[in-house]
């Protein structure tokens, strides 16, 4: 049931890719001026900020390891109260985690989908303006709608991933990565039309085969974490999407619309990007089966020592 969960976690992104332009399109209009962008940043930072503060206090931590302790042990393990359990810091995370073969592999791969990731919103929104003189909130609403197909293909694919992870969990890493893939191969497809339609269609397309591949991340990496690590681990694979996507794919992709415009610069990075990436999953799917098994037999041997 993991694929299902993550699923509809998941479907968080593209329902803020949704909304998100949208309604960042209409406060810069109503803003108006060149300075009208900047109200769009605190109208966003206030609802998160709430929201934020409300997990804080209203969403209870769930015993860590709870359901793999329960399949394996047959119940959880004693907690000792005299002995209260060591923070773990990210760094000695990492270190730890990039040992496990398939985390490492996607870790990496989402990394370098990450350039594409960050580059294509914003890129696509540039060459809204340049080339076909929309406006903030024109531009807000076309890529809003292009997120529908994503939505509706990720709820599909968290009950298919959820029955092939099952049966064959490699496959769903490698789905993940075919996935990838195709999402490079539409985009650079849809850049070569002058069409707004058929340009937007093929980005919504390749949206969905991007939503798809993403559902499957977070039951894989829930699936070789040892319990201990899963929440370093689930925060480690944004680092590698903003570090290696947000910094490097914002400076690479914005050099080279500079010096050759929007569509070159996405036609360059985009496709690079995704084969890498899904090439990165693939190779990593080999590895899977070892390291959950590794992680079940961490948790065995932490309940012989008790």
């Amino acid at each position: 049931g993991r694929s299902r969960i993550f699923a509809i976690y998941a479907i968080a992104t593209p329902v803020g890719l949704l909304v998100g332009p949208f309604l960042a399109g209409a406060i810069a209009d109503l803003a108006g001026g060149i300075e009208g962008w900047r109200w769009v940043f605190f109208g966003s930072a206030v609802p998160v900020g709430l929201l934020g503060v409300g997990a804080w206090f209203l969403l209870p931590d769930p015993p860590r390891g709870q359901y793999e302790q329960e399949f394996v042990l047959g119940g959880q393990l004693e907690k000792d109260e005299t002995l209260p359990e060591l923070p773990i810091t990210i760094s000695t995370a990492y270190q730890r985690m990039k040992k496990v073969k398939t985390f490492y592999y996607v870790a990496m791969g989402i990394g370098v989908l990450g350039l594409a990731l960050i580059a294509v919103p914003i890129q696509l929104s540039l060459l809204l303006e340049d080339e076909y003189d929309y406006g903030a909130y024109t531009r807000g609403w076309i890529l809003s709608i292009s997120q529908i197909p994503s939505i509706l293909v990720m709820i599909a694919a968290g009950y298919l991933f959820d029955r092939a992870f099952r049966n064959n969990p490699e496959t769903v890493v490698r789905l993940s990565g075919w996935f990838i893939g195709a999402f490079g191969v539409l985009v650079v497809i849809g850049l070569q039309f002058d069409s707004i339609w058929l340009l937007v269609g093929f980005y919504a397309i390749a949206s969905a085969c991007n939503g798809a591949a993403l559902v499957g991340i977070n039951p894989i990496v829930a699936a070789v974490a040892p319990y201990r690590l899963r929440s370093q681990a689930f925060a480690i694979v944004p680092v590698f999407t903003f570090l290696m996507g947000g910094f490097i794919g914002g400076l690479v992709a914005g050099a080279l619309s500079d010096a050759h415009g929007e569509r070159a610069a996405l036609t360059i990075v985009v496709p690079i990007s995704a084969f890498v990436g899904g090439y990165l999953f693939v190779s990593g799917a080999r590895f899977l089966k070892r390291d959950i098994s590794l992680a079940v037999e961490e948790l065995l041997e932490e309940f012989g020592r008790l």
